[in-house]
């Protein structure tokens, strides 16, 4: 079966552009575009994440572990 474009972001990694809060989110970027993001924890700008959810315009996303 085909993967939707959504379907294809899970488990992709993006680039932190705007720090992200747990309280206010942030912005990532993945493949030249911006997405709003969420997480647990505060991810600093530069930093590496995986893509855990989609919903509409948001990410959920998880600092990529080393």
């Amino acid at each position: 079966p085909l993967k939707s474009n959504a379907d294809r972001m899970i488990g992709e990694v993006a680039l932190v552009t705007k720090e992200i809060d747990p309280d206010l989110g942030g912005l990532v970027q993945y493949e030249g575009e911006l997405w709003q993001a969420k997480a647990k924890e505060t991810i600093a700008t530069q930093e590496k994440v995986r893509i855990l959810t989609l919903s509409g315009t948001h990410v959920t996303v998880e600092r990529l572990q080393n």
